[in-house]
């Protein structure tokens, strides 16, 4: 990910393979709630 085109929209988390990607400021444990809670 180039961080200079990064505009925190998270997307390369949920798209990575390894599951190594993290957006800034958020865990997964965080994130997945609030992304269940959109669907």
């Amino acid at each position: 990910v180039n961080e200079a085109l990064c505009k925190g929209c998270g997307a390369c988390v949920g798209s990575c393979p390894s599951g190594a990607m993290q957006q800034y400021g958020f865990k997964d444990k965080q994130i997945i709630p609030m992304v269940d809670e959109t669907v």
